[in-house]
């Protein structure tokens, strides 16, 4: 017979699978209209050009429907509603292996052997309740997750959840950076070739529009911008770093310090707890 912690185990596979289902179809939808935004300014930088009308006519109706496809997948994919979907999978994911986490090492409500599998139960149905509308995208789990499914002691949880957390954070953050400079980089580059062709578009050694052209490269600056703040990469970046921080120093201490292994548990849960909501938070604003 499945124990409550092997049932929680499985639901959180099962809502970590969709999250990350959920978030992926959000990222394609991003580049998508990140590369349709970018099309459409350079199609339309070209069809302003000095060039025959049948030409310039083809490149402006595919500067339109390039841009009327990074506006449809906009509204249709990356509105409030959908965005949120991949929150709440996610906390509903974390929030699952936060109390199976406390419930394996007897930490925080979990201390009592009698009452900790009605807790737990209570805990997971409270949880999945307030999640019940996405059962419509659930997808199924391709593994056994990252939850335990046994008691644990002090220094397997420090492995199991710690270690992998640290492991995380420190190479979602070194991967979130190699983005960043890269689109920092291309906005850098576009503002500059912009500013050095407005410079030339004030003298007459180019025959063909470099106002025109300056324009379009400010806008795909600004795309590149809109683009790099979508992925919030500048700010996950040093709050996943000083979170791995954390409990790299509550690692530390723990070889130094007497304290109990629950409550210690209880020390790491809160740090991770608090990035969650950090995270949250950042993904909520629009």
């Amino acid at each position: 017979m499945m124990s409550i912690l092997e049932s929680v185990a499985d639901r959180q596979a099962t809502w970590s699978e969709t999250a990350n289902a959920l978030k992926s179809a959000t990222d394609r939808a991003r580049y998508s209209t990140f590369i349709a935004s970018i099309l459409g300014a350079l199609f339309a930088a070209f069809a302003a050009q000095q060039i025959s009308p049948d030409i310039a006519t083809y490149l402006a109706v595919l500067s339109a429907v390039s841009l009327a496809f990074a506006t449809f997948i906009t509204a249709r994919w990356l509105n409030k509603d959908v965005i949120d979907r991949h929150l709440r999978a996610r906390m509903a994911s974390e929030v699952l292996k936060r109390e199976a986490f406390l419930y394996a090492t007897q930490a925080g409500q979990y201390h009592d052997s009698h009452t900790r599998d009605s807790l737990l139960l209570n805990q997971k149905n409270e949880i999945e309740n307030k999640v019940s509308d996405l059962l419509l995208f659930e997808k199924k789990a391709q593994s056994v997750g990252s939850c335990p499914r046994q008691d644990l002691g002090l220094n397997e949880y420090m492995a199991q959840r710690i270690d992998t957390q640290i492991k995380y954070y420190r190479d979602r953050s070194t991967q979130y950076d190699i983005y960043s400079r890269r689109l920092h980089t291309l906005e850098w580059g576009f503002s500059l070739a912009a500013a050095l062709i407005a410079a030339l578009a004030a003298t007459p050694l180019v025959a063909i529009d470099l106002a025109a052209i300056a324009a379009v490269l400010t806008t795909l600056g600004g795309v590149v911008v809109s683009h790099l703040e979508a992925g919030r990469f500048d700010k996950l970046i040093p709050a996943y770093r000083a979170t791995a921080n954390q409990l790299e120093d509550i690692k530390l201490r723990i070889s130094i310090d007497e304290t109990t292994s629950a409550d210690w548990v209880m020390e790491c849960e809160t740090v991770l707890a608090a990035e969650n909501s950090t995270w949250l938070g950042l993904w909520m604003k629009s």
